[in-house]
């Protein structure tokens, strides 16, 4: 179990503490496999159940950014499958990087790859064999996640996009913030489309379709719109009157005022 500052082991049968340790300040912990990370600063420290350092690592400058790569055999990888799973991580120092889970003999191997991106990375997910990384002046880069060739970097308007409904499919991933809603390529990284919706929004992907909709409080309506998730083109869009409904059904029993219910 874990805390900010605290790291414990327990027995799953008797509930006996197994191990304790206490840091000496509050970070960031994750759990990685059967091992812990932590990241202080510029340090990143792989620990095992029983709190002894597996491998750590020391950054340039301070991180910004985590985001981890789960082996999966099933996957076509290259050949050294021992390399995964991974870590990807950014620093302020504008660098991205992949660690590895196991590090080999005398952790000799666990940097994976490095790339200096020329800013600080402000988001930074992987899908399916792409790692992808938007850095604080809005560039977007695409990485092979195994080699960390880039493949593509693209200029987008802002940096503060959210990646939303992650799955494993080839379509089209979704970025939005408070203004647009764009389509990235997940092989290439191209920006496919651009769709300008009010920020009060709420997206949900289905298949080839992209609804979008939205609450007019003060109108009593609910507005939907369906854009096609490969192009951006707006399918078709209802406006529903929640009002009106609310009255229809008692407009059809005007006939029966007269009745004893």
């Amino acid at each position: 179990f874990m805390g900010d500052q605290d790291f414990y082991t327990i027995n799953i049968e008797s509930g006996d503490i197994v191990s304790e340790k206490r840091f000496g300040k509050r970070f960031r912990i994750s759990s990685w496999g059967s091992n812990i990370l932590h990241s202080d600063n510029k340090e990143i420290t792989l620990w095992d159940p029983m709190g002894n350092i597996v491998w750590d690592y020391v950054l340039d400058s301070k991180y910004s950014r985590i985001d981890f790569i789960d082996g999966d055999s099933k996957s076509p990888s290259d050949d050294n499958k021992l390399l995964k799973p991974s870590l990807i991580v950014g620093s302020e120092g504008g660098f991205l990087r992949a660690l590895n889970y196991n590090a080999g003999w005398f952790n000799r191997n666990i940097e994976r790859w490095s790339f200096n991106v020329g800013g600080a990375p402000k988001r930074i997910w992987t899908h399916n064999q792409r790692a992808f990384c938007l850095t604080e002046h809005n560039s977007l880069f695409t990485f092979d996640v195994n080699s960390g060739k880039k493949i593509n970097d693209i200029l987008l308007d802002q940096y503060n996009y959210t990646r939303w409904y992650p799955d494993k499919s080839n379509d089209a991933m979704i970025l939005a913030n408070d203004e647009f809603i764009i389509g990235i390529d997940p092989l290439n990284g191209d920006q496919l489309w651009k769709i300008k919706e009010h920020k009060d929004k709420k997206i949900r992907p289905f298949d080839n379709n992209l609804f979008v909709t939205r609450s007019v409080v003060e109108d009593s309506i609910i507005i939907i719109n369906n854009y096609n998730r490969d192009n951006g083109n707006l399918i078709w869009s209802e406006v529903l009157d929640r009002k009106k409904q609310m009255v229809e059904p008692f407009s059809n029993m005007e006939g029966f005022s007269g009745i004893d219910m």
